[in-house]
């Protein structure tokens, strides 16, 4: 059994003149979102012992922030280019090369691929899946890539969920 977080980076600044897309910082509020979601999800699970963040500035500060309220070593986080993709199939063939005897990988990425991935590995459609969130899905295979299209959605979290409380 697999276990696999797929997070969204959090909220960034659009259209920063002469900034590639690449290099967009995140928002103060962003920030805000990734340390609520990240300290509430790092109550009721174990951290992942694999870590992976798309080379973008945005999804890489997501991790780190993730990384600091799950008290992992920010030398642990593992930049991919890879997974500075908005295809699933790039997300995909990423996760197939992770190390078989990792249990458990969270993965910090962009969107369309972590919506549709997310939604093609668990049992949970997500039509909208925003900045800072984060799904863990549970997947019986022994290997990442023999991944089946058959994962169990076991827990998602918004940050507008913890907003209201």
């Amino acid at each position: 059994m697999k276990t696999l977080f797929l997070v969204r980076h959090a909220k960034s600044v659009q259209n920063l003149e002469g900034i590639p897309d690449c290099d967009r910082p995140l928002k103060s509020s962003g920030i805000a979102d990734a340390h609520r979601v990240s300290k509430s999800l790092a109550q009721g699970f174990t951290s992942p012992a694999y870590w992976v963040s798309s080379c973008a500035n945005r999804a890489h500060h997501t991790a780190l922030i993730f990384a600091q309220n799950f008290q992992k070593d920010f030398s642990e986080v593992v930049i991919n280019d890879a997974l500075y993709t908005f295809e699933p199939s790039g997300l995909i063939d990423l996760l197939g090369r992770i190390d078989p005897n990792v249990d458990s990988s969270i993965a910090f990425g962009h969107n369309p691929a972590i919506a549709v991935t997310a939604s093609r590995l668990g049992n949970v459609h997500f039509d909208h899946f925003p900045t800072s969130g984060v799904a863990v899905i549970e997947i019986g295979a022994e290997n990442w890539r023999a991944i089946p299209d058959s994962g169990k959605t076991v827990y998602h979290l918004f940050p507008k969920q913890l907003r209201h409380r």
